[in-house]
């Protein structure tokens, strides 16, 4: 029987790693099509036993019904006893028939692009090899194996030994997940070569070494600029173009060897950090960037279309980094990232972050096993070997990533040195040198920069003072669904110091599986071992729906931004190489809503990281007035932004007459118009929300609990009448706790209802809460909505930046973005006016103030673990606070308070509630 599988040995009889090209004319065939059977565990036999099924790889075969799903975030999926895997191995056996017309003169090879976890190679029944490591490639020699007639087999397993290196954060998959490819060569032919790449001096150096001696021609866009013969040359090129996200200038290097043609892309840029600052081509440069899984809807396989959809979508909405968590990407992505400009920070396919559950219980100090144990040394090289070896001629690829999540030990301080011996062009990363029960960092001398993740804004500033190498954040701004505060607060600290070079959202899209139109995430898989709803965690869907903290994001990453200076205003290029010398800002007043006056800047070239100073267009500020910025280039919109001028809107509508009630609790239970009951039940007070995942996953939800948000209720003093003016004295509370707020509301008729006053005062023992506002039940038959303040998106007081302030409409079915995993949701703050109505008569809320509000059909008592499961409930609630907590970010960070929670003890909200009639 052969048991590779349980050996520490990655590969058997397959060629060494080389560079990812296939020259000119090179024959080439997909094996796509596949005879496929399951079995529940691997038993070393690789015929097909019962039925079998025509299947097309890539492909997973759990997208295809067998096996079953699984989401872990760092748990192993089988007993912890390495190298050993206690537990059945589940297997997929794969047949497809080969036809060749073989050749004496011609050498015929197998390239898998990646196959999760391993495989045996079989060609008519003979073995051939075997090969590990998920996400690189593995190719073989076949020609002496192959007849006229084959048949290919493969037995592919879902775990090995090597499977303890590979604890991504991901639904656990398995199966043929990149392409499979026969490929002709000449018997005689060039198998490797490397490219690297420098520019110093006003010069551009591309070193060139190979395995056979070649004939090189370096041209740019037509023109022939260098020319070299040999295994190793140098090619100069005087003041070269040079590449970067910004100008993805690619020179074409043709190569010549042994009767064959090779063409390559070749990006002529200098990476490197001085002072503590990175520089790409000599100049400061920040990461915009993502952490990108290669996972769609079909699981962790993707076509070509769905990279270049992805890498378009990236660039339109101003990404210019990925981070390829946590292993190599198809190797496509790479290669057009070079010729679409976007900065790669490529990670080896190591992840150990299992080690620290070895005991039961999240222990930090565990998490070096796997790195200190030498019996994996050459397991984690390997690794970082094949990385490299693939990708090595990229231009796009600044920085190599050892691993994640993998503790620090002398198997990733190898690693470094690995990389620095064959790569002295591009950086070196790894954030687990970050030690988190210090917390300090490893004394480590083989990394580049220092790496975070969800690293308090308070501590980068504190740290970056003494730093004497770049600070660049991994991962930040944990996007599980609602989420997404604070993006702006990073990239305010990012940009006002040099030593922080960017970072990478977490994370691009979701892990998940739409079936039958429903969304599945963890515990719909399995029960009992599963991390809930940690995979839904992406600024898109799986199917690449936009959620809010995407716009969020592409507001952010902007390269204008505009700031207020007195009668002017202030225009920053946050670009790292081109001006904005071809940049139209178009400024567009508003005043209520109403558009005023419009003028057009030519702003200049002002250069990378500078700013310069325009008036303001001339206006009186008297009403609610605003002044909305566009910036366009090539008659493209790159940036909008805007800024409020005065903010003392005016009531838009005049009331009807009607009339309003207050029930003996002394709460608001009635507004009548026409006859109408506007209200469906009295009104409630609110102080709890339903949870984000980030809620749920950060020490606020448990104080939340404590303070009793979710449970007070509220309990009459007093009610009194003064005229027309109703007075009711409160407290609001819980069974055995003092009372979390003492509450005076007044009700007096104005604009022809009513208006509310609402006086808190919050009890000492009382910290932070996540809200403080009041539930209006209203006619549900009222569906159709229109306000004004911050939209079309929902917004929160830390997550706004893409949520210009404006008058909006819209319809209570589309008004809210559906949140697969349930959870508190449309928002609108730094809002005046909000109306529902049936397209005729409704009901409307004015203020004075600033209110946040919501229009929903819930209760907290509603809300479900699927969106699938949320039912009519014929009700619609308009909720009205004074203060609605922030997005958040920091599920998984430090421990740190929320900035953006109710804090104050004293306070009013003050707003009208009245009906009235479209004309």
């Amino acid at each position: 029987m052969l048991n590779y599988h349980t050996s520490l040995t990655p590969q058997i009889n397959a060629e060494p790693p080389r560079a990812d090209f296939l020259p000119l004319h090179t024959k080439t065939r997909l094996l796509s099509e596949w005879s496929f059977s399951y079995r529940s565990d691997f038993d070393g036999t690789f015929a097909h036993l019962g039925e079998t099924e025509k299947i097309t790889v890539p492909s997973c075969w759990q997208m295809l019904g067998y096996d079953g799903n699984r989401y872990m975030n760092f748990r192993y999926p089988f007993p912890f006893d390495p190298p050993h895997i206690r537990k059945k191995n589940p297997c997929g056996i794969y047949t497809c028939a080969l036809n060749v017309e073989k050749r004496e003169d011609k050498s015929y090879y197998l390239l898998f692009g990646g196959v999760d976890s391993c495989f045996y190679l079989l060609i008519n029944g003979e073995f051939v090899g075997y090969s590990s490591v998920s996400h690189s490639p593995a190719e073989f020699d076949v020609t002496k194996y192959l007849k006229a007639e084959n048949e290919i087999t493969l037995a592919v397993l879902k775990y090995n030994s090597g499977s303890y290196l590979e604890d991504q954060d991901k639904l656990r998959m398995s199966g043929i997940l990149r392409e499979i490819t026969f490929i002709e060569r000449p018997k005689k032919h060039l198998r490797d070569f490397t490219v690297h790449t420098d520019a110093e001096n006003g010069e551009g150096v591309v070193s060139f070494t190979a395995e056979e001696p070649c004939a090189l021609e370096l041209s740019y866009r037509g023109k022939t600029v260098a020319r070299a013969e040999g295994k190793t040359a140098v090619l100069r090129v005087k003041n070269p173009a040079l590449w970067s996200a910004e100008t993805p200038e690619l020179y074409t290097l043709k190569i010549e060897c042994l009767g064959e043609t090779i063409i390559e892309d070749v990006a002529i840029r200098r990476i490197e950090q001085k002072d503590g600052v990175l520089l790409l081509n000599g100049k400061p440069v920040k990461f915009k960037g993502v952490n990108r899984h290669s996972v769609t809807v079909n699981g962790y396989t993707e076509t070509i279309d769905d990279i270049v959809n992805d890498l378009k979508l990236m660039k339109a909405n101003n990404v210019n980094a990925i981070r390829t968590s946590h292993y190599p990407p198809h190797p496509e992505l790479p290669r057009l990232c070079d010729r679409m400009g976007i900065y790669l920070l490529e990670e080896a396919d190591i992840e150990c972050h299992g080690t620290v559950m070895e005991d039961g219980r999240f222990k930090d100090s565990k998490h070096n096993v796997l790195a200190e144990d030498e019996r994996f040394t050459d397991l984690f090289v390997h690794r970082v070997a094949r990385m490299y070896e693939r990708d090595k001629n990229r231009g796009c690829i600044l920085i190599w990533s050892l691993a994640n999540e993998s503790g620090w030990g002398e198997n990733l301080i190898k690693c470094a040195e690995w990389l620095r011996a064959k790569d002295k062009t591009r950086l070196l990363h790894y954030e687990g040198a970050w030690n988190y029960e210090k917390p300090v960092y490893h004394k480590e001398n083989v990394l580049d920069m220092y790496s975070r993740m969800y690293a308090p804004i308070d501590w980068m500033k504190k740290f970056v003072k003494k730093a004497d190498r770049p600070l660049i954040l991994c991962e930040y701004a944990h996007s599980m669904e609602n989420t997404g505060g604070d993006t702006k607060d990073y990239w305010d600290a990012i940009y006002a110091h040099r030593k922080m070079c960017g970072g990478f959202i977490w994370e691009w899209c979701n892990h998940n599986i739409i079936k039958d139109g429903k969304v599945l995430y963890g515990p719909d898989f399995d029960k009992d071992y599963h991390d809930d709803v940690l995979c839904m965690d992406g600024i898109l869907t799986t199917d690449r729906i936009p959620n809010p903290s995407f716009y969020e994001m592409a507001a952010v990453y902007a390269p204008v931004t505009v700031a207020a200076d007195g009668e002017y205003f202030v225009v920053t290029n946050r670009r790292d190489f081109l001006d904005l010398g071809g940049v139209l800002c178009t400024a567009t007043l508003r005043k209520n809503g109403e558009t005023v006056g419009e003028t057009t800047y030519k702003l200049g070239k002002i250069l990378p990281h500078r700013a310069k100073r325009f008036p303001l267009p001339a206006c009186d500020k008297s009403g609610y007035t605003v002044c909305d910025f566009l910036f366009a280039e090539g008659g493209k919109p790159i940036a909008t932004a805007q800024l409020i001028l005065s903010d003392n809107l005016p009531c838009p509508v005049t009331g009807k007459e009607g009339s309003f009630a207050v029930n003996g609790d002394g709460l608001l239970s009635a507004l009548v118009a026409d006859g109408r009951n506007l209200l469906a039940a009295p009104m409630k007070i609110l102080a709890g929300r339903a949870c984000t995942d980030n809620d749920k996953y950060s020490p606020l939800l448990f104080e939340w609990e404590l303070m009793g948000c979710f449970l007070a209720e509220f309990f009459p003093v007093s009610v009194e009448k003064e005229g027309d003016v109703c007075r009711t004295r409160a407290v609001f509370s819980n069974d055995g706790q003092r009372p979390m707020a003492e509450l005076d509301l007044a009700f007096a008729p104005a604009n022809g209802g009513v208006e509310i006053t609402l006086h808190a005062k919050i009890g000492k023992h009382v910290t932070h809460l996540p809200r403080f506002g009041v539930s209006l039940p209203v006619d549900p038959s009222l569906t159709q909505i229109e306000y004004f303040g911050r939209g079309p998106e929902e917004a929160y007081i830390d997550r706004h930046a893409a949520c210009p302030v404006g008058y909006y409409q819209n319809d209570t079915k589309h008004f809210n973005y559906s949140y697969p995993h349930p959870q508190e949701c449309g928002s609108r703050c730094n809002s005046r006016y909000v109306a529902l109505h049936d397209g005729k008569k409704g009901v409307a809320v004015y203020s004075e103030q600033d209110f946040s509000f919501q229009i929903t059909p819930y209760e907290l008592a509603d809300y479900k673990p699927h969106a699938f499961e949320m039912q009519n409930t014929g009700k619609l609630f308009l909720n009205v606070d004074y203060f609605m907590a922030g997005a958040g970010y920091n599920s998984l960070g430090e421990k740190e308070k929320h900035r953006y929670l109710l804090t104050e003890k004293d306070f009013t909200l003050k707003f009208t509630l009245f009906p009235f009639e479209k004309h």
